[in-house]
């Protein structure tokens, strides 16, 4: 059993993987690289910040992209004995501080980061001035070190950046006591993303590198539910611009529960921006042309004397706009998207189980979008999923409508059709708009016809995908690697794959692996499980490439 390249495939992450697919489900760029904390992190010393080596619970099937500061602390974790949980999560620990890093699928992952700043201090409260011990994740992005190099969106062409973390505060236990000063001493739980000036040339640009902090405090000892504020950074001169999660939220995080904290950045930033203008900083530039996100931090910041725990699970920040397609899956049951409905008879209560329902009374169904950005030069073919049961078949034919920028209306110059069919059966049907002339610059919103008509029959919509063929290299199949009864590769946007297996290569005889057909990318690194049930006993593998969502 070997596959048909034995290249490794995991030395250099692709800097074009920055669009997401996982389990069906579409997502925008992608600005974290390995959000899952599965290919270790570089451990930063308490004093100086040199690298000391590297924390891996597994192997690594990629490059670390990761960095864990600790800074304040009495003592390292590197040299320290790390120690094997049942699930397969490793920890390193000492008096000071853990870390543990886990399995996707299991109670111990992704990550737990602990302080325990009691022992820090001594028992002793920290007097003004004195540094405070911090346990900070850490990762470039779009800045000259950051893994998505120049490929990082402006500011300026994006219409939403979503966060998106589930938290667990495992336990927090505080010390209230003479000395004690709310000022002074907390424990806090802080993302922060740097909001940074990266226009080249650099000569030219007195501004080039830097930024404003924009933050969320998950969690803040002195506070039930943390709520905007905004400082200036002593430490770095920057304007600290930290939303709290208040806007996400009405609640505050709980010990020993899950919570889910999901919303949209961009409206902040550009808040942040404004702040930091109207104070005096960043003002070389007030044009949102000029920004990215360029790195970020997460974790503890500890300067009261508290022993603290957090664990970290399915981290994202994805960034939708111009050249980044936000797709449409209606996986979430009610959840709509933000599209609305005109002359349909809605069934469920909206989405439910991944599709959205409807009855077709009479003529003219509309399903209107909310509003997007979509680069029409980039993005030439809409897919879309549905399923028509019974309508009558003259009027099955759907339509896409679309308005660009300025337009006050939808028109039907400004739209292509598709026949449908009306045998009830789901389908994948593709508008192909790379022909059409009035498909030209920036698309802000878009309109589904599924049917011109209907006589009260069901119609179903599963997706609506803008996609583009045009980063596809027709044929360049990435290498495939075999480890642990998994093949994996590396995944590039707007690619599908389908994987195929051959016992006798003189004959050039190819089928396709079972359960392996059009797989949507995925995370920069894809993989295929091969059990008893899907593998020849001796077998070559290849993998086909076409374009995909």
């Amino acid at each position: 059993m070997q596959p048909t390249r034995s290249r490794a495939c995991f030395g250099v992450r692709q800097l074009l993987s920055l669009v997401a697919l996982t389990a069906g489900c579409a997502v925008g760029a992608q600005l974290q690289a390995d959000r899952f904390f599965q290919d270790g992190v570089n451990l930063l010393a308490p004093v100086g910040g040199a690298v000391e080596g590297r924390l891996l619970y597994q192997d690594s099937y990629d490059e670390t992209v990761w960095s864990l500061a600790q800074w304040g602390s009495r003592g390292t974790l590197w040299g320290t004995e790390p120690y094997r949980l049942p699930s397969g999560a490793t920890v390193w620990s000492n008096a000071f501080k853990h870390v543990v890093f886990g399995p996707l699928t299991h109670s111990d992952g992704n990550v737990v980061l602990a302080v325990n700043a009691i022992n820090e201090y001594g028992g002793v409260y920290r007097q003004s001035g004195e540094s405070w011990p911090a346990l900070l994740i850490s990762q470039s992005i779009s800045n000259p070190k950051g893994w998505f190099k120049e490929y990082g969106p402006w500011i300026s062409d994006l219409s939403e950046v979503i966060v998106d973390i589930e938290l667990n505060l495992r336990y927090a236990n505080h010390i209230y006591t003479t000395g004690y000063s709310e000022s002074l001493h907390a424990a806090q739980f802080l993302l922060y993303f740097t909001i940074q000036n990266l226009r080249l040339p650099r000569d030219t640009n007195p501004d080039y590198g830097n930024y404003l902090w924009l933050g969320l405090r998950f969690y803040d000892d002195r506070e039930t539910l943390p709520g905007l504020s905004v400082n200036h950074d002593i430490g770095t001169g920057k304007l600290i611009y930290n939303i709290g999660i208040e806007p996400f939220t009405d609640e505050g995080l709980q010990v020993g529960e899950w919570k889910r904290i999901k919303g949209d950045l961009l409206p902040h930033i550009k808040a942040g921006l404004q702040e930091a203008w109207s104070r005096g900083y960043l003002t070389n530039s007030f044009d949102l042309a000029d920004y990215k996100i360029g790195g970020m931090n997460m974790g503890w910041e500890v300067p009261g004397l508290s022993d603290v725990a957090m664990q970290v699970r399915n981290f994202s920040v994805q960034a939708y706009g111009l050249d980044f397609a936000r797709p449409f899956e209606f996986n979430k049951d009610g959840d709509a998207e933000g599209w609305t409905y005109s002359r349909l008879t809605q069934l469920n209560n909206g989405p439910y189980n991944g599709r959205w329902i409807f009855k077709v009374p009479g003529d003219d169904p509309q399903l209107i979008g909310p509003a997007l950005r979509l680069n029409a030069e980039r993005y030439q073919s809409v897919l879309f999923g549905i399923a028509n049961a019974g309508n009558p078949i003259d009027g099955s034919v759907a339509t896409l409508f679309w308005k660009r920028e300025g337009d006050a209306d939808f028109s039907t110059n400004r739209s292509v059709s598709v026949a449908v069919g009306n045998g009830g059966g789901w389908q994948i049907k593709e508008f192909d708009l790379s022909a059409h002339p009035q498909w030209t610059g920036e698309i802000v919103q878009l309109r589904f016809d599924p049917v011109a008509y209907g006589d009260d029959h069901a119609i179903g919509v599963d997706f609506i995908r803008p996609i583009s063929a045009a980063a596809i290299a027709q044929g360049d199949a990435p290498d495939i690697q075999m480890k642990n009864d998994m093949l994996y590769w590396v995944g590039a946007p707007y690619q599908q794959y389908t994987l195929q297996v051959s016992t006798n290569l003189s004959e050039n005889s190819w089928t396709d692996a079972e359960n392996a057909v059009n797989l949507p990318w995925s995370d920069s690194v894809m993989f295929h499980p091969l059990a008893a049930t899907n593998r020849p006993a001796r077998a070559f593998y290849r993998l086909q490439v076409s374009p995909g969502p």
